[in-house]
């Protein structure tokens, strides 16, 4: 890997690197083979943010005018 490594410039740690690219292709490759599931997990996972954190929201304030999780704009 440090061959490799060295012929791309990288000057980061070889290791985190291709490890982290590495899951970012594995997840990109679950995603474009079950894209279903996936959004249904998301969907959830959203939910329960919505759901538990979505006081954070009210404290956050509207400093980088984005929508509110109580559906306002």
């Amino acid at each position: 890997m440090d061959a490799l490594a060295r012929k791309l410039g990288l000057k980061t740690d070889p290791i985190i690197f291709f490890t982290s690219a590495g899951i970012m292709i594995l997840f990109l490759v679950v995603l474009l083979i079950a894209p279903g599931p996936i959004g249904a997990a998301f969907g959830a996972g959203r939910e329960w943010i919505v759901t538990n954190l979505g006081w954070f929201f009210y404290f956050r304030g509207d400093e980088l005018g984005s929508v509110s999780a109580v559906g306002g704009a």
